[in-house]
């Protein structure tokens, strides 16, 4: 890690001035371990060497997270992100979020840097430091907090926050805000196949796709993710109207709770219809909570007279129909039991149905055909939606939550929806 090796850049520092006299400074009033006013900072490097200049890559907008890695003119670099606004306890000086309460360079405020024989102590400029705080080139700090000294004089989070005197984006933990393990909120961006809230969490140039950082699919025509909203995340404009349904705590963030009366219901669309199709996946993780009866099943998604996704009342089988030939009716043998999250999925390929449940193949069908559609909208936990996306004569209610739908004009493989299931279990 890089504060590893600027320890030992500042080993060999010492090394090659053995014999010599160091620096007079003060030193701290509180706390152990502190170093001189020219101490760690001065004599090795924190973040990173970039075109031959030490630089602080947690805060520098030339260099956020990285070298090379410059913020927009309108951003600021925040723990090694870039930001529209620094984060808590920090203030933009020219772009770096600075610690004003102890950074001797900007000591109160910014450029105001203090002397050479000072501290920058509650920000304000001092001969020592308080009770309780550590000397640290310069910063009297909070060992656990600070994320230039987490736990000890120059050991620096890069990038990230100080949790109790740990780097909690440098821990192999997942243990704040991370979406991932390290990755993600308010740490680096996640790389392909690491979970995700948004496209902000990842990398640049991977979106978030399905609650995994990827290459955006253009073939993904909808995705409901319900964090905050019924809408649509795929970037298609499926959006959705909740009708009084709830959001909840769901497998991956919030869920849609649904019930009689209350479902999500979207508009038709050209892309929804896929009239003349042969390609199609669904997907989506449910939780039963009750009988649907009196429905003879309740749905967990509906194109009318296209294709339907469903649990049978009172036996908790996972059955579907597509019609791709005039014919609409249920096929399934997959039970998913009541109370518990379960991950259900279907493909069609032009000639065969597959379903899967907890990522493994269940049942399948043979259906030779192209996809048929009706003026209808697609209901989320019921049937009946109108082409408008009314829900006035909507029925079949799902009893439960339903959370991260997704449809897909392509066919998902075997491993790729048992990879998806694996990684949001």
């Amino acid at each position: 890690m890089l504060r590893r090796a600027g320890g030992v850049l500042w080993a060999l520092a010492l090394a090659a001035g053995c014999g010599g006299d160091e620096p007079s400074a003060p030193t701290g009033s509180g706390g152990g371990g502190g170093d001189a006013a020219t101490g760690i900072d001065g004599s090795s490097c924190w973040g990173a060497v970039c075109s031959g200049e030490c630089v602080d890559v947690g805060s520098s907008p030339k260099h956020c997270g990285g070298c090379g890695k410059a913020c927009l003119p309108a951003e600021v670099c925040s723990l090694g992100k870039c930001a529209a606004a620094c984060g808590e306890g920090t203030s933009a000086c020219s772009g770096a979020c600075v610690a004003l309460d102890s950074d001797p360079a900007h000591c109160g405020a910014c450029d105001s840097a203090c002397a050479a024989a000072q501290v920058c102590s509650a920000g304000a400029c001092a001969a020592g430091c308080s009770t309780g705080q550590t000397l640290c080139a310069g910063s009297c700090v909070d060992t656990q907090t600070s994320a230039k000294h987490c736990g000890a004089c120059g050991a620096g989070c890069v990038v990230g926050a100080c949790v109790g005197g740990k780097c909690h984006c440098e821990n192999a933990l997942k243990d704040a805000s991370e979406t991932d393990v390290d990755c993600g909120g308010g740490c680096v961006g996640c790389a392909a196949g690491k979970a995700c809230q948004s496209a902000t969490d990842c990398k640049s140039g991977l979106g978030c796709v399905l609650g995994l950082c990827g290459p955006e699919d253009q073939d993904l025509i909808g995705s409901w993710r319900f964090e905050g909203n019924g809408q649509d995340s795929s970037g298609k404009g499926h959006h959705g109207a909740l009708n009084g349904a709830s959001l909840v705590p769901g497998k991956v963030g919030q869920g849609l709770k649904v019930e009689a009366s209350k479902c999500l219901t979207v508009p038709d669309g050209a892309a929804l219809d896929m009239v003349g199709g042969t390609k199609l996946s669904v997907m989506a993780w449910v939780m039963t909570q009750g009988d649907c009866a009196p429905a003879d099943r309740g749905i967990i998604l509906n194109k009318e007279g296209s294709y339907e996704l469903g649990i049978q009342s009172s036996t908790n089988v996972f059955q579907e129909a597509v019609n791709a030939t005039g014919t609409w009716d249920w096929f399934g043998t997959g039970t998913v039991g009541p109370g518990a999250w379960r991950h259900v999925s279907m493909t069609f390929d032009g000639a065969t149905v597959r379903h899967y449940v907890d990522g493994a193949e269940v049942f399948t069908r043979a259906l030779a055909g192209a996809l048929a559609d009706q003026a209808s909208g697609l209901g989320i936990g019921c049937r009946g939606v109108g082409a408008d996306g009314t829900s006035a004569a909507a029925g079949a209610w799902f009893v439960g939550v339903i959370d991260e739908v997704a449809i897909y004009r392509r066919v998902l493989s075997a491993t790729e929806v048992a990879a998806y299931h694996q990684k949001t279990k």
